[in-house]
């Protein structure tokens, strides 16, 4: 895990490399399946689902995650931890030093820097 600035949150997160985003999306699969059966099993609506529950898991690894690296996690939603995906960014800007959004955006959302080629 290494911190970095997520642009959903507005702050910055730790942030998951490929091994530990790995054991998180299992978790949040099986997480989405128990929901999936659930609602199946009982014919209920989303509202009658106790997602929070299922995907508690999810929360609670990337809490324990961040915590074995040293780092404090904020409590985010499930499927909003999986944005926080090192590879999901770009490199730092070369002149305000935020992530740029993604590995392959050519211009900093932030400050309005051109990527170097």
């Amino acid at each position: 895990m290494k911190l970095l600035y997520c642009w959903r949150c507005r702050a910055v997160v730790p942030m998951m490399d490929e091994q530990e985003f790995a054991q998180l999306e299992v978790l949040y699969h099986s997480a989405v399946r128990g929901v999936k059966s659930h609602r199946a099993r009982r014919n209920a609506r989303l509202k009658e689902t106790p997602v929070a529950r299922l995907h508690r898991p999810v929360q609670l690894l990337y809490r324990k995650l961040s915590k074995a690296a040293g780092l404090e996690a904020p409590i985010v939603a499930p499927d909003h931890v999986l944005k926080h995906r090192l590879a999901a960014y770009g490199p730092p800007c070369t002149k305000c030093g935020l992530p740029l959004r993604t590995p392959d955006a050519k211009i900093c959302v932030a400050c309005g820097t051109k990527r170097a080629a």
